[in-house]
């Protein structure tokens, strides 16, 4: 009897200490809330797929999802995450057994990519286009390859003063400068790119309401990523594309989230030399020394109005923390940038689980 009362109080400890055990875990998972739409019409039963940052590769995003579901008779889906950073995609087929996709349907490449889950949020609106696929190719004797094609918004209007930017798929991230950058589109949206040689590229387009800005899209610009990333562009061959863009409607600017616990972080102020907050900026750090050419170690999510960042750092050591504009490249003009220089040797010390705040940094327009 008194080995059953043990074993009965040992089981209790244990289920408590798992219990316990469980809960610590979910301490670490949000609930992201959001929506599917065309043209603000949401739509039932898309499919959504989630994948971690580190799972991208050079060719695209990994076919294996982190996590699927789809949308509920609303269009509206939800998901607790654990922590971390993520790909959204969105899909719906105008036939439900289709295994890839194709033309007339819904898809969305999120704007927003990639997500810092870090606390819960309930704003994830996927907005889709729909697919136009390419037409069948032309095959000419050509010197060089060529793409051709017209970018439009999803009411089938031309977006004129559009740009066509292609990244290599050796670095495909597209916050850094284009390889290939197409001259402004015309009026009925038309665009014309020749190339040197063949090769895979990530293609997506963009169109500013300022065209003379770079960085970070603002409210009522226009975005759009092509659905069969990466593209061939094959020897003497001509292709032609259409490319459906979304407007930018909302910015979503979590800064004053909780540091989950063990975890280190950078906080502060990105500001102008008279101390006015500056917004749709970044915070960066590069480890032990600044490499603009290299995509940084750890990053912000870009700033609101009053110029407020986090960084959540994940590995221990020492750190340059700087601030700009743009992605990619040394500072350019047009650009906004600034370098934290009240530390020894411009590096700070993060240390495990530590919050470092007040790290405020004054930036300059490059000019």
């Amino acid at each position: 009897m008194k080995k059953m009362k043990w074993l009965a109080v040992f089981l209790l400890f244990l289920n408590l200490g798992c219990y316990r055990g469980l809960i610590k875990r979910q301490e670490n998972f949000h609930k992201i809330e959001g929506a599917v739409s065309y043209k603000d019409e949401t739509l039932p039963g898309a499919s959504v797929e989630i994948f971690l940052e580190s799972g991208i590769s050079k060719d695209g995003i990994d076919a294996k999802p982190f996590a699927r579901l789809k949308t509920g008779p609303d269009g509206q889906f939800a998901v607790n995450l654990p922590q971390d950073s993520y790909y959204f995609r969105a899909w719906k087929p105008k036939d439900e057994s289709a295994e890839k996709f194709g033309e007339g349907d819904y898809f969305c490449y999120y704007g927003g990519n990639p997500v810092a889950v870090i606390g819960s949020r309930k704003d994830l609106f996927l907005k889709c286009v729909k697919i136009h696929t390419l037409k069948k190719e032309d095959k000419f004797d050509l010197s060089k390859p060529e793409l051709t094609g017209t970018i439009i918004d999803v009411n089938g209007r031309p977006l004129e003063n559009a740009y066509v930017y292609l990244f290599s798929v050796s670095n495909p991230d597209s916050r850094r400068a284009a390889d290939i950058l197409s001259e402004p589109t015309l009026k009925d949206g038309s665009f014309s790119i020749m190339f040197d040689t063949a090769g895979s590229y990530f293609l997506m387009a963009r169109r500013r309401q300022n065209t003379e800005e770079k960085g970070p899209l603002k409210i009522g610009d226009y975005y759009g990523y092509y659905y069969g990333n990466p593209l061939e562009i094959k020897e003497k061959t001509k292709r032609h594309l259409i490319l459906e863009c979304v407007e930018k409607k909302k910015d979503y600017l979590p800064v004053n989230f909780n540091v989950p616990e063990g975890k280190s972080a950078i906080r502060g102020r990105i500001t102008d030399k008279n101390g006015n907050p500056i917004s749709g900026v970044f915070a960066f750090t590069y480890r032990d020394e600044f490499n603009t050419g290299k995509k940084p170690d750890y990053k912000s999510m870009i700033t609101g109005e009053d110029g407020l960042y986090t960084i959540l750092i994940g590995e221990p050591g020492f750190y340059v923390v700087g601030a700009r504009k743009t992605h990619g490249g040394p500072p350019e003009p047009g650009d906004i940038y600034g370098v934290y220089d009240n530390a020894s040797n411009n590096k700070l010390k993060i240390k495990k689980g530590e919050v470092v705040n007040n790290i405020n940094i004054i930036v300059e327009d490059i000019k």
